[in-house]
């Protein structure tokens, strides 16, 4: 479903997002991701997770026990290193 206060993404952004969902999960390692942004609408902020990680009841939108498990933090600090760890992921997928 998309929220009526969330922005369409330019060009430049989807590409973003399609790069974010092409590498694996931050935060159990499976591939097919979601691109969830830390601030709904700013799309370069983009973290990647797995549907599992992203909805699920252990998920960011869950009690984010996955985050707490990966990165030994939650809410926003936990998402702030899910987001280094994604960009350090899609930066060695161009680089290789």
């Amino acid at each position: 479903m998309w929220s009526k206060n969330k922005t369409r993404p330019s060009p430049a952004e989807r590409a973003h997002i399609q790069r974010v969902k092409c590498v694996a999960c931050v935060t159990c390692d499976r591939m097919g991701c979601d691109a969830h942004e830390i601030v709904q609408g700013l799309w370069w902020l983009s973290i990647a997770v797995c549907r599992t990680c992203h909805e699920g009841p252990q998920g960011i939108h869950g009690d984010q026990t996955m985050l707490r498990l990966a990165f030994k933090a939650t809410g926003l600090r936990g998402e702030v290193l899910a987001l280094n760890e994604t960009l350090r992921r899609v930066a060695a997928r161009e680089d290789a």
